[in-house]
């Protein structure tokens, strides 16, 4: 009899986090999602919120798990959308995702056996401080799409509630920027920013390859450890 075939050593463990799924929603932000967390060189499971609880298989290595919104999630939703030219979903997602029962119970299973962590937007940066609790020292990666604050600042230049989320959103991505050990940026100009507040950064447009210094061993691994 032969020698039973040596196993594949397993891969590193990451969650990820968004506010909605890459699967089956098609633009460009999910394709940058999806770029980037099948480039890292580990199993992912991403979780995102959605309409209905479901967990799918995106592509190998990279595991969805979307959590439907809460009864009080959604109506909040309609309330402030109504009318509106443009959603602050995102928002409303980051106003409920730490106070999710099954969030919270997918988080405790799954959080201690993670190496890292990455934040795809800013907006569920309120779960960071039971993140902790679960697995003190996590390395946390903020994957930004943009200045998020900025961006909103313009995009909801007409919404009768304009400065209240401006200034939200520039309070959750200033928690997410300062716990993270690393910032991927869309642009110099973007990278510039978060540079500017004394973050480690790297640069991946959208459509690009992603650089070998996002695989693990680098700075998510290297944090854990130390």
């Amino acid at each position: 009899a032969g020698k039973p075939a040596t196993p594949a050593p397993a891969k590193p463990l990451a969650i990820a986090f968004n506010d909605f799924p890459v699967s089956p929603t098609i633009s460009g932000g999910s394709a940058r999602i999806r770029t980037v967390l099948g480039s890292l060189g580990v199993d992912v499971v991403l979780i995102a919120f959605g309409e209905r609880s479901r967990v799918s298989l995106v592509e190998p290595g990279l595991v969805q798990v979307t959590i439907g919104k809460a009864e009080a999630h959604s109506g909040f939703e309609t309330a402030i959308n109504r009318n509106q030219a443009v959603s602050v979903n995102d928002i409303v997602a980051s106003l409920y995702c730490a106070g999710n029962a099954v969030l919270a119970d997918v988080l405790a299973e799954l959080a201690p056996r993670c190496a890292f962590a990455v934040f795809e937007h800013c907006y569920l940066a309120p779960i960071i401080d039971l993140l902790d609790e679960l697995a003190s020292g996590l390395p946390l990666v903020y994957s930004a799409h943009n200045v998020e604050w900025r961006h909103k600042d313009e995009l909801l230049r007409e919404h009768p509630f304009h400065a209240p989320l401006v200034e939200y959103t520039r309070r959750i991505e200033a928690k997410l920027t300062d716990a993270a050990q690393l910032v991927v940026g869309c642009s110099e100009a973007d990278a510039g920013y978060f540079a500017a507040l004394g973050k480690d950064t790297v640069v991946v447009p959208n459509a690009a390859d992603v650089p070998p210094r996002l695989a693990p061993g680098r700075i998510c691994l290297t944090a854990r450890r130390s």
